[in-house]
């Protein structure tokens, strides 16, 4: 069996649709490959691209800050990656849409692909501006799925949910209904920090 690969890019801000096709072409020649694209701008266009070319090779996706949907202005991506989670050859285990201000519109849209997905554990939906009422959508789902919201894999017994180790972000009350999704799916946490008052 042939170990997973991460494709991190390097110093690339903005993320071509050359270097799109690239991600693509080696993810179908690989058998199991983690693409990371954390830290990196993708426009709307391009993810789309990403989303409709995906190879069953792909278990996981970083997304984390990429602003993939243009600060919830353009949601045709979510759109996009809910129809590629609908594809019976959709096989990524994790994903990762932390930090891309999809707002309520964008989260909930989401929750129709989350609905329907078979082979997502872990996703990390956490800053995203989302209101109590979707994130409740989202906890229902979730739970339902046993999928985890806020990036905790199983097995996992310790998560740190301090500004300091989330490049200063803090939870709001919608992220915390998150975590309790995750509080009732990943039973292997025995400690838990959040919020710490400065």
């Amino acid at each position: 069996m042939q170990p997973e690969v991460e494709v991190k890019l390097p110093d690339e801000k903005v993320i071509s649709i050359g270097t799109v096709m690239a991600l693509t072409a080696v993810s179908w020649s690989r058998p199991s490959i983690k693409l990371n694209l954390s830290g990196h701008t993708i426009s709307t266009e391009n993810v789309i691209v990403l989303f409709q070319s995906l190879s069953p090779s792909v278990i996981s996706i970083n997304l984390k800050g990429t602003d993939f949907a243009a600060g919830g202005r353009n949601l045709d991506s979510v759109r996009s990656l809910c129809a590629a989670m609908q594809e019976k050859t959709f096989s990524v285990h994790t994903l990762d849409l932390s930090n891309n201000r999809l707002g309520p519109q964008g989260c909930s849209l989401l929750a129709s692909g989350l609905s329907v997905c078979a082979s997502l554990t872990v996703a990390d939906l956490r800053y995203n501006e989302l209101d109590t009422e979707v994130a409740t959508m989202l906890l229902e789902i979730a739970k339902e799925k046993k999928i985890s919201l806020c990036g905790i894999k199983p097995g996992q017994t310790e998560a740190d949910f301090t500004p300091v180790n989330n490049n200063g972000n803090r939870m709001k009350p919608a992220d915390a209904i998150l975590l309790t999704a995750d509080l009732a799916v990943i039973t292997s946490l025995t400690e838990v920090c959040q919020i710490r008052k400065m």
